[in-house]
């Protein structure tokens, strides 16, 4: 949800006007300057190139070999590189779209260039910045492991799409064992133990960490709304001694214990549809 963070990680546009693209030039022995290739670069890591008198190229990341593994969701695979079940589809043309059955030891490609890689620390000649702050100073990344927005889904029948946000709720708005329970019991078949496991190992996590989340984000909010001063709410967040508590915390957790029931649900109800044509 690293929407991708540490749990849920977002990219914003980048802030400001685009940087212009930088000329350089060669001299000859006579002493005058020949044109040489101009290069600009974007904010998603993209190449161009122009020479004079030639048409702009483009060079797009290179797509990512994957090999799927034992339990893995097509939802899973597209949260770990950053990008969505829709794209990784498309890109290797499956006529059934983002319900293609993948299988264990199948070879995929997922678009490039996957997620961002965090430095572990940065420095500006004014302050010195923590890992999470430095990530949205200079990547515009916001690291929110409660961030409540999902990823690719169907509107499958009632009982999945109850299941499936009854998960997301569980992973990021603090709702309860009980309630994501009383969703996923109408599936059908048992929830398997390794599941239940990264569920049980959720619970406590869920349980300290919202209410202290909740009262962060509020009480920020009320000196320094989102809108419109945006930046300096969240370069407030994440410079607050409680909100990186619970980052340091949710390292040692992780997005594949928060999000195990979502990506249970996703899987069972994609393959049900894919196979039977319907979900319950």
């Amino acid at each position: 949800m690293k929407t991708r963070l540490r749990g849920a990680v977002l990219s914003l546009a980048a802030f400001g006007a685009a940087l212009g693209p930088a000329v350089l030039s060669a001299c000859t022995d006579n002493g005058s300057t020949t044109p040489s290739t101009i290069v600009s670069f974007d904010t998603i890591g993209n190449t161009t190139s122009t020479l004079p008198g030639d048409v702009t190229t483009t060079t797009l990341p290179p797509d990512i070999s994957y090999v799927v593994t034992r339990g893995d969701a097509l939802t899973k695979i597209a949260d770990d590189f950053c990008t969505n079940a829709a794209d990784i589809a498309v890109l290797n043309a499956w006529s059934d779209g983002f319900d293609h059955v993948i299988l264990p030891g199948q070879t995929i490609l997922v678009p490039g260039p996957g997620c961002p890689v965090a430095s572990t620390s940065t420095t500006s000649t004014t302050i010195v910045m923590n890992t999470y702050l430095a990530l949205y100073v200079n990547e515009h990344i916001i690291t929110n492991p409660f961030n409540p927005n999902t990823g690719d889904h169907r509107n499958w029948g009632a009982v999945c799409y109850s299941a499936y946000w009854s998960a997301q709720a569980f992973a990021t708005q603090g709702a309860s064992k009980a309630e994501l329970m009383a969703a996923l019991d109408p599936l059908p078949g048992a929830v398997p133990g390794g599941v239940q496991t990264q569920i049980d190992k959720w619970v406590p996590f869920t349980n300290q960490w919202f209410p202290v989340y909740t009262e962060i984000t509020s009480r920020i909010q009320a000196t320094h709304p989102m809108y419109p001063d945006t930046d300096t709410y969240y370069r407030i967040l994440f410079d607050d001694a409680e909100y990186l508590s619970l980052l340091q915390a949710y390292e040692a957790v992780g997005p594949d214990v928060q999000f195990a029931a979502k990506y249970f649900v996703a899987d069972l109800c994609t393959n049900l549809f894919t196979t039977h044509n319907s979900t319950p």
